[in-house]
């Protein structure tokens, strides 16, 4: 099993135990555990990085990014500054990180604009 597959099953596995065991609507639970995961797996290649004997040996940018995109934002953030800093001196992988959290602002805001409407109609 590769390590992206073992922290997405953690996920799931987090996100069903505080859905049926917290009684929390599920998009919290899976909130809640894709960012453990993010942050996870960020601290995870920093582990890796000194040690690795090749870019093979640690965790490719584009699963980090996937991490972040899914929900894993504020995980994958916390990961990256954090002492010791990750990621955080790479200008393509910061300008990539914030173009995810654009996205998901945008997306929010037109989730909340939404809902708003449905409200007052």
């Amino acid at each position: 099993m590769s390590y992206r597959t073992g922290f997405v099953l953690l996920a799931l596995a987090l996100t069903a135990g505080a859905y049926f065991g917290l009684s929390w609507p599920i998009w919290v639970g899976w909130l809640i555990s894709i960012n453990v995961a993010a942050f996870s797996i960020y601290r995870l290649d920093k582990w890796k990085a000194p040690r690795a004997k090749s870019g093979k040996d640690r965790i490719p940018e584009n699963d980090l990014h996937l991490f972040a995109l899914i929900g894993g934002s504020p995980g994958a953030y916390l990961g990256m500054i954090l002492p010791p800093r990750h990621k955080v001196s790479d200008h393509a992988f910061q300008v990539r990180f914030r173009i995810i959290l654009a996205i998901q602002i945008v997306a929010i805001a037109a989730f909340i604009a939404v809902l708003m409407l449905i409200v007052v109609d």
